[in-house]
């Protein structure tokens, strides 16, 4: 949406690598990091379940200032250099869509074929309803809550001529993404044979192999990965850490003092 009115929050920030660039980057490193740069990326957020009977909630929504169609070359000039907009991304998590990672050759550098799949798959119909009806919702919530539509000048994007089911589906088609593959290399059994991995992370058939990324999940695990790959990673840490120990291996580096 369009607002009437530019934020002064944002003002002389462009979310830049440097000080010298960047004057809030200088002035949350200087100022006990208080500034916008310590914030999260929404004014607000909420979730809830798209359909009663699901046994989690599977959908993300969260709003705040600045213009974000998703991630393509210049969003980030177009985020930080549009000061009167408004923005609600929407997160469908828990996907029924389906793509695939497979193997073009026997080499470890062999090319892989890899095929998100997206759009393709019976399940993203599913994935697709779902958003369009949080579109739906969130132009709703707009509508009817003064304390934010009275800072709207107009939506620009889908825009009001996105107005049916039809229209609202095609947009979604068009523009919807996803950037957190995972689940290509499952952890489960020896006897189940879409497993990859052991619970131990190792590959079954290869020795001295382990995976330790988000792939080795079977299902994904909750709306954001961030979270359960830190899990993971102690885990497996501990798991590693354990089994040298039994093969008496010691540590060929010196640990650093830290600063």
């Amino acid at each position: 949406w369009t607002t009437n009115q530019s934020y002064v929050l944002e003002n002389g920030c462009i979310f830049g690598y440097t000080e010298a660039t960047d004057p809030c980057l200088k002035a949350w490193d200087t100022d006990g990091h208080t500034n916008l740069y310590s914030s999260g990326p929404a004014i607000y957020a909420h979730s809830y379940q798209s359909n009663t009977s699901l046994p989690y909630r599977d959908m993300w929504s969260m709003g705040g200032p600045g213009s974000f169609t998703g991630y393509r070359p210049g969003w980030g000039a177009q985020l930080t250099g549009t000061h009167n907009a408004w923005t609600d991304t929407i997160l469908k998590a828990h996907t029924d869509s389906r793509g695939w990672v497979k193997l073009n050759g026997p080499h470890p550098q062999d090319t892989l074929n890899i095929n998100k799949n997206l759009g393709q798959t019976p399940g993203f119909d599913n994935d697709v309803e779902v958003v369009v009806n949080e579109v739906k919702r969130t132009r709703g919530i707009m509508a009817n809550t003064t304390s934010m539509n009275e800072w709207v000048v107009e939506e620009f994007w889908p825009g009001k001529d996105v107005a049916t089911d039809d229209q609202l589906t095609q947009f979604v088609y068009q523009n919807g993404w996803g950037h957190h593959a995972c689940c290509t290399s499952k952890m489960g059994v020896s006897t189940d044979p879409t497993a990859v991995i052991n619970n131990n992370f190792q590959v079954y058939g290869v020795d001295n192999l382990r995976v330790v990324d988000n792939s080795v999940w079977a299902n994904i695990p909750g709306m954001f990965v961030t979270t359960p790959i830190y899990i993971m990673a102690e885990k497996a840490s501990d798991t590693i850490m354990a089994f040298a120990a039994t093969q008496g291996w010691k540590p060929t580096y010196a640990p650093t003092a830290g600063p």
